[in-house]
């Protein structure tokens, strides 16, 4: 009887190794696919991060090159009326000396 039940055990061993073999096998598959999972999860994130930095940058440099734009067109805008100003000035100098011009004439005998 021990003989007997001994055989099997003799048998079934070589299937337990395998099965032995066959589990870690899946292990290792296991962790490497979940390293290989964190690793793509990081890559997307840092993807993520980079294109949000991109997208801030964009914004950034949008709101800094309308500002410049807005605050030039201001100047230019000052520019035209301080122009403005100084010739409706000569133009007032003109007059008033023609003027005084026309009043000197006209005292004169």
């Amino acid at each position: 009887m021990f003989m007997k039940n001994f055989s099997k055990i003799i048998l079934l061993a070589p299937t337990l190794a395998l099965f032995s073999c066959q589990s870690e096998a899946t292990s290792q598959i296991q962790d490497s696919i979940s390293s290989t999972a964190k690793n793509v999860s990081v890559t997307i994130e840092n993807a993520q991060n980079f294109a949000q930095s991109g997208v801030e940058n964009i914004q950034n440099t949008y709101e800094t090159t309308k500002n410049s734009i807005q605050s030039g067109t201001e100047m230019i805008n000052a520019g035209i009326e301080s122009v403005r100003t100084n010739a409706n000035q000569v133009e007032n100098m003109i007059n008033n000396g023609t003027q005084s011009i026309k009043n000197i004439q006209n005292t004169l005998p």
